[in-house]
């Protein structure tokens, strides 16, 4: 059985900046499972949504609304500099950044990783608001 814990609720992201906010949630998602970030896990960043976001966000500001491009190196350059936050930290594992329809898929996949090592799996959903809530999960490591 895994625990789903709130790491952040109603959080406000701004375009240009949100890979900083992100990054900063991350960390204290991670933070709060390992407060060293030593131990034996791995980190799946379900961020479906968030994705979605970015995907409309950048080209209305870039270019006109209706243009859903968005370069795969800024994308990539974004998603570097939130996880760079782990790094910088002292983390050693492995970071994924995952979409699914389905959050049960991204559980599959990090169980289906390694299976001697925890996976922290953490969850961005859009409110009905406009904002954001962010929440965590750990799946055991441990081998059957």
């Amino acid at each position: 059985m895994t625990t789903e814990h709130t790491v952040a609720a109603d959080v406000a992201l701004d375009y240009p900046s949100w890979h900083m906010t992100m990054g900063e949630i991350v960390l204290a998602a991670c933070r709060q499972h390992s407060p060293d970030l030593h131990d034996d896990f791995d980190v799946w960043f379900d961020c479906g949504p968030l994705l979605d976001w970015i995907s409309v966000e950048y080209p209305q500001r870039r270019y006109s609304p209706g243009y859903r491009v968005v370069p795969t190196e800024l994308m990539n350059a974004d998603a570097c500099r939130a996880f760079g936050l782990l790094a910088k930290a002292g983390f050693d594992g492995s970071a994924f950044a995952v979409g699914a329809t389905d959050p049960t898929l991204v559980r599959i996949a990090a169980n289906a990783h390694d299976g001697e090592r925890d996976a922290l799996i953490i969850s961005v959903r859009r409110t009905p608001a406009g904002t954001w809530d962010v929440t965590s999960s750990a799946l055991s490591g441990d081998a059957a």
